[in-house]
């Protein structure tokens, strides 16, 4: 059996079945309710011999043991300190600025934001952690972008583990049939997507989200990449098609697969690969 300790303050947790009782092996899901003002910062159960075992705070979903287990969360004040991403925008006229304390409550923002929301940007305050990003039918990944925006690394790591060759930390693509445009930055140095030690997906992928079989399409994505460090064991980047590329003053460690539908441009750019289909070394720098 779960049950939930009657300890927790500034907060509720239930489990998102309504059920007290699985089997062992079983995927316990839970919700997560802070009260205002409030975050949360730890989430764990403990066995009965009193183990603390930790569950994952994005996912907050664990594997149910073979014995009764009791669910606590730590929930803390919101601080400006602890908060991971900032999201800027102009809205008929007047600028606006919101903070957020997850990956996933920012991009939620983001893409809901009214089409006529202008010079959008997406700011880290922190190096986020994306965790493992597991496969399903469409490809995986942690963060994608529906609309035009601006991604501002800030001198930050955005890293995950991506576990498939078609899973990704940052997918970007038109979410309806309107082109858009997406600039990935770092108004600080050392901005980087990094896919962590171990992963072998993508960091970025951009490319339209649905099939198009039209000749002469004009591109889904105008897509610049400024300043940055695209990271990866295998593909950092890959271009798809109806894709218009610009690369500038940015550094790509892993395999750039570039299938977009007009010749990327490249400046005063590295781009060094194992490719494995050669089995050698490629460096080189296009100017």
């Amino acid at each position: 059996t779960l049950s939930i300790s009657d300890e927790i303050e500034n907060g509720t947790i239930t489990t998102a079945d309504g059920k007290n009782a699985y089997s062992a092996g079983t995927d316990v899901t839970l919700n997560v309710e802070p009260n205002e003002g409030y975050r949360l910062s730890e989430l764990y159960y403990l066995t009965q011999d009193n183990t603390k075992v930790s569950i994952d705070t994005e996912t907050k979903t664990f594997s149910m043991p073979g014995e009764a287990v009791t669910v606590y969360a730590v929930f803390i004040e919101k601080t400006t300190e602890d908060a991971v991403m900032e999201l800027s925008y102009s809205s008929n006229g007047e600028p606006v600025t919101n903070t957020y304390w997850t990956y996933q409550e920012a991009i939620e923002a983001l893409n809901g934001l009214d089409t006529n929301c202008t010079e959008v940007t997406l700011k880290l305050l922190a190096d986020v952690d994306t965790g493992t990003i597991p496969l399903n039918q469409q490809g995986a990944h942690s963060i994608q972008i529906g609309r035009s925006c601006t991604l501002d690394l800030n001198g930050y790591t955005l890293s995950g583990k991506p576990m498939y060759g078609d899973s990704m930390i940052v997918y970007v693509a038109s979410a309806t049939e309107e082109p858009i445009s997406f600039t990935l930055t770092s108004s600080q140095e050392g901005g980087e997507i990094a896919v962590g030690e171990g992963a072998y997906g993508y960091a970025l992928k951009v490319g339209a989200e649905y099939d198009v079989n039209i000749d002469n399409v004009e591109p889904m994505v105008t897509f610049l990449c400024k300043n940055v460090t695209l990271r990866s064991n295998v593909d950092a980047l890959y271009t798809d098609k109806y894709v218009e590329a610009t690369i500038e003053d940015s550094y790509i460690y892993g395999r750039y697969r570039d299938n977009s539908s007009s010749q990327t441009a490249i400046t005063r750019t590295t781009i060094q690969t194992d490719d494995t289909y050669r089995n050698a070394l490629i460096t080189f720098w296009a100017d």
